[in-house]
């Protein structure tokens, strides 16, 4: 039987501070979290069962975020301190039964549906253990690069120094049930973390693991940066599977109740206000509220954050409860994260602690504002 799988347990790191408020599989982009991206995708290429790896920090938020919602059955599985993705894959032990098949994807990157269902076309052609799709990269020195004769996989070389090729692994790829119980003989890498792509070497050694090139790899995105998480939003809303009635596409624009007006591609959650322009590109998470005469383009605002009247904001992340109190305006390669929270706007348990941010640049009445590292992938 086939099966699914979404790796949801890491901290997040290179997002901080952005994941110290939400966790990274709950980010809200292009119109869902990466999360429910995920789960649309695997039920969109006929996957009826998805087991979830948590992490014991997000296990709860990551439940409610589930409840209720249309889709594939989800069981959650924890992993009891995050070391590694083959860490991660030995947790779906007992998901698996006997003969059965995985699809696994990670949380952090974006998802194509023609892609899973040309991997799955592939893994069932011949007898492997695992099946791999690759995507080339221009800076494969931090990854997992695949090194393969024809489809065959030869070796995978975790963040090589020297060149070694540019076909890396994408984080999706599909295991028999005996690879994912070989994921836990694997042993700590020099990072401290057991590594999905020991599995891969030893099937290799077997002549059991296989390469799968994707043949467009523009979709791919790896949200590790504010770039690309800006990337993975223009993705799917230009896209727009998936997406409820709170989706505008491209050349599209509608009127809000409050006066405003939605230019697409854009995603407006229910419960955000809009008495300004926002679009194209821009997402809004609930509780949002833009204000009279701004304007918000090429950005996400996360949940209850405010950009005031008349404030012109451009490929910006807003965290939570972040307060947009002046023009802001970032660049493609460093977009701007606004991380300090509305003192006044205290949920029942307070609020968050507050970011660290490098490079802080102060706004007025307390906001707080951090450029987002160039991206070099």
């Amino acid at each position: 039987m086939l099966k699914g799988a979404v790796l949801a347990g890491g901290l997040g790191k290179r997002l901080r501070p952005l994941t110290d408020f939400v966790p990274k599989p709950l980010l809200f982009v292009g119109g869902k979290t990466m999360l429910g991206h995920a789960l649309s995708a695997l039920q969109a290429v006929g996957i009826g069962e998805v087991a979830v790896v948590v992490s014991p920090h997000t296990a709860d938020a990551v439940r409610r975020s589930v409840e209720g919602i249309r889709g594939p059955r989800v069981m959650f599985y924890s992993q009891e301190k995050p070391m590694g993705t083959a860490d991660a894959v030995h947790a779906l032990s007992g998901f698996l039964a006997k003969g059965d098949r995985v699809l696994v994807v990670s949380s952090d990157v974006t998802l194509n549906v023609p892609s899973l269902s040309a991997l799955l076309a592939a893994d069932s052609e011949g007898d492997w253990d695992a099946s791999v799709l690759g995507v080339k990269v221009s800076d494969p020195s931090k990854y997992g690069v695949l090194v393969s004769d024809g489809r065959k996989l030869v070796e995978v070389v975790e963040k090589p120094k020297r060149w070694v090729g540019d076909l890396i692994n994408s984080g999706v790829y599909v295991l028999s049930e005996r690879a994912v119980r070989m994921a836990g003989d694997v042993r700590l890498s020099e990072r401290g973390e057991r590594e999905v792509t020991d599995v891969f070497s030893e099937l290799s050694k077997e002549g059991r693991a296989q390469v799968v090139p994707e043949a467009n790899p523009s979709w791919w995105h790896d949200v590790g940066s504010l770039p690309q998480l800006l990337a993975a939003n223009r993705y799917y809303l230009e896209r727009g599977e998936g997406l409820d009635e709170g989706y505008v596409p491209a050349g599209k624009s509608r009127a809000t109740p409050e006066g405003g007006k939605v230019v697409g591609p854009s995603y407006v959650s229910e419960g955000a206000s809009v008495r300004g322009r926002v679009g194209p590109y821009a997402t809004l998470e609930a509780g949002v509220s833009v204000g009279e005469g701004a304007t918000v383009s090429d950005s996400v605002l996360m949940r209850g954050s405010s950009v005031e009247a008349g404030r012109e904001v451009e490929v910006v992340v807003a965290a939570p409860r972040a307060v947009v109190e002046e023009d802001v305006r970032g660049e493609a390669a460093r977009p701007i994260l606004v991380v300090r929270y509305d003192r006044t706007a205290r949920g029942a348990d307070g609020p968050p602690p507050r970011a660290r941010s490098s490079r802080a640049e102060p706004m007025a009445r307390g906001s707080e504002l951090s450029r987002g590292s160039p991206d070099r992938t």
